[in-house]
């Protein structure tokens, strides 16, 4: 196969004459794209360079497409979400030296920004490892925890019993009991039923079905802004 280079479009052509890549000429540029292929066990380059001392290259898709990255199968490994308008905070990815971990960050123009992270459908979020500190020391965190003795009866805890974020119900139980906690999108609880009986508490918003944990089990749930959902199954 055959190429052209249109110098009037900007364009290389493939034979049926239809544009295959379009460049943009830039008076005074020194910067630019390198293209490298490679000997048998190693692989092509897409580089950034030119005379700057640090180049970043930008990647743009057009209107409401979206960024695909496949694998050899050509199935979706990572995708990016669709456009958000006048958008100012983004993920930041980080590699790392030895001995110290890859960071993923939220950053942008907002002083202060969540970082959202969601399972699909009734699927579960899994956290694997040890939780550690972003310290000098880099010490283990311990989540703080609520135990609380409840009588045989739903319980609307007080803001200072749910402040912590893991919850812990002693008692006895002589059947399943609501924990009915406030509805706050994003709001994450690790439930302990630490309670005798054999009974399940289910957490929940108000008028809502919620989430049973069995008796001497625990669970972290999620509130979506309507109730309370699994990111765990019973453990």
């Amino acid at each position: 196969m055959s190429l052209k280079i249109d110098g009037v479009s900007n364009a290389i052509k493939d034979t049926n004459g239809n544009e295959l890549l379009k460049y943009s000429v830039i008076a005074s540029a020194v910067n630019e794209i390198s293209l490298a292929n490679a000997a048998t066990g190693n692989r092509p380059k897409i580089s950034a360079t030119g005379d700057d001392a640090n180049v970043t290259l930008d990647l743009q898709v057009k209107g409401t497409g979206i960024l695909q990255l496949l694998d050899g199968n050509g199935n979706e490994v990572i995708k990016t979400g669709p456009a958000v308008a006048s958008a100012v905070n983004e993920v930041t990815i980080t590699n790392a030296a030895t001995g110290t971990g890859p960071v993923i960050a939220v950053t942008g123009g907002d002083a202060n920004s969540d970082l959202r992270l969601g399972a699909k459908g009734t699927g579960k979020l899994a956290l694997t490892g040890i939780f550690q500190g972003d310290s000098a020391n880099s010490a283990q965190v311990g989540l703080a925890r609520t135990s609380v003795a409840m009588s045989d009866a739903n319980r609307t805890p007080a803001a200072s019993e749910y402040a912590n974020p893991i919850l812990e119900y002693t008692g006895t139980l002589t059947a399943g009991r609501d924990i009915i906690l406030p509805n706050v999108a994003g709001a994450i609880c690790v439930l302990f039923n630490n309670t005798t009986g054999g009974f399940a508490l289910t957490v929940k918003v108000s008028g809502q079905t919620g989430i049973a944990v069995a008796a001497t089990k625990r669970a972290m749930l999620y509130c979506n802004g309507t109730d309370y959902v699994r990111m765990t199954g019973d453990i």
